[in-house]
């Protein structure tokens, strides 16, 4: 694949008052991508096959701004943009995906109180064309994965966020974002898999998804670090933890292959000595041992899932020259 890309854009800003800003930003894409095929080893005979095309794209940018103090101010924004066009590399003739596309709005505040900065935004997005992963059961008994346009899109929510120092040596980050809209408005092709009593799938093809909810889209998610660095034994001592939440999401539309809701802790420990040549450290991540999947799919005679890491302790030694 030879990919060919230009664009041209610019960004105005006119400072109406000293309190009111508005931005105003374009850009014009064009894209050209060069695809070529050929089989390696292909026991029913090998294929060859090209394809060109070229997507354009012209994208926005508004914000306006307010600020109520030095410290503080509101805005809202409103944007489009685009995931770029691809060639579905897993068939022949090589068949085109149309570039995914979002409108975006949001609304939010920024801000500073006692050395803490405090940020809070809603947004909601609309998607297009959503560039959907599947796999199509070809001659031969194979099963291939392959990209298509399937869906459009609806996601809603806000996040709400502070960092900052709470005392000369602890530090701190703390953030929770949720997504009660995460849905497909439209979503009448989906492919999903569905396991049997036999161990393996069925596929439903196809199946109306619409209103079902997006794939990896948990309603909730919260994260909070604490972090500690002071001097001891004339060396730098940093040490911190952190856990984040994870309410549950779907792997699969039409609410199918459910992942339940976990959470993860991560700690570290380091000294660096004096001179700042060495440092040692000890470390734990997934703490807890929390079981929990960083890969679901199906692979056309059953559903394949691959578990993150069990809890992991090691040390660490670091030089610096």
């Amino acid at each position: 694949m030879i990919t060919e890309s230009y664009a041209a854009f610019g960004e105005l800003t006119w400072n109406a008052t000293d309190e009111l800003h508005f931005t105003a930003g374009g850009r014009y894409t064009t894209e050209n991508k060069d695809f070529t095929f050929a089989d390696i080893v292909r026991a029913a005979g090998l294929r060859t096959g090209a394809a060109d095309k070229t997507w354009n794209s012209s994208t926005y940018r508004l914000v306006a701004r307010y600020d109520l103090a030095d410290d503080w101010n509101v805005y809202a924004s409103a944007s489009n943009g685009f995931k770029s066009g691809v060639f579905n590399a897993g068939s022949l003739p090589a068949i085109p995906v149309e570039p995914e596309k979002i409108d975006a709005l949001e609304v939010g505040m920024k801000g500073r109180v006692g050395g803490i900065t405090l940020n809070a935004a809603a947004f909601s997005y609309d998607y297009s064309n959503i560039q959907v992963q599947g796999q199509t059961f070809i001659a031969g008994g194979a099963w291939v994965i392959t990209l298509s346009n399937a869906a459009e899109a609806k996601i809603e929510g806000f996040e709400v966020g502070a960092n900052g120092n709470l005392t000369d040596t602890i530090s701190f980050d703390v953030g929770l974002s949720a997504m009660p809209t995460a849905k497909y408005k439209s979503f009448p092709g989906a492919q999903v898999f569905i396991p049997n009593a036999t161990g393996g799938t069925t596929s439903t093809v196809p199946y109306d998804a619409s209103g079902s909810r997006i794939i990896r889209a948990p309603e909730w998610q919260a994260n909070v670090r604490l972090a500690y660095k002071d001097t001891v034994a004339q060396g730098d001592l940093e040490a911190s933890v952190s856990y984040s939440y994870n309410d549950g999401f779907y792997w699969q539309p039409g609410n199918f292959s459910p992942e339940d809701n976990y959470g993860l802790v991560n700690g570290r420990i380091a000294w660096t000595e004096p001179s700042g040549t060495l440092t040692y450290a000890i470390w734990a991540n997934n703490l807890l041992d929390t079981k929990y999947s960083i890969y679901t799919a199906s692979t056309g005679v059953g559903i394949s899932e691959a578990l993150a890491k069990p809890r992991l302790i090691g040390v660490d030694v670091t030089a610096r020259f």
